[in-house]
């Protein structure tokens, strides 16, 4: 996906792991929200989370809502964390990266 122009255009964030497979991805260029769904594959999920932290008690998110994709699941299952490394736009717009792992599937749901 990086060698595609997805990391240059921001459609993923610089910390996207290089052996994510079954890649879906959604973006509304209007709002700037994104979706994008992955599984890890050859890689511990450890490696993975450790990128991430846990959000600022006061962090409200929606993982749902206008423009969420149909492939997109209503309650996704594991624990809010969010990415350390900033997803920030060319504008330098930066945004918070909320993650959700499917520890038992080895999926990964993120949004911003």
């Amino acid at each position: 996906m990086k060698d595609a122009g997805y990391l240059a255009n921001d459609w993923i964030p610089p910390c996207f792991p290089e052996n994510a497979t079954d890649i879906l991805d959604q973006h509304d260029l209007e709002t700037n929200a994104a979706w994008v769904t992955f599984r890890l594959e050859g890689q511990p999920l450890a490696d993975f989370q450790a990128a991430l932290k846990k959000p600022p008690k006061d962090t409200f998110y929606r993982a749902t809502g206008w423009g969420t994709p149909a492939w997109w699941p209503k309650e996704p299952a594991g624990p809010l964390f969010v990415l350390k490394c900033p997803w920030v736009k060319k504008n330098k717009e930066r945004y918070i990266t909320y993650v959700v792992v499917d520890e038992a599937q080895r999926q990964v749901y993120l949004w911003r």
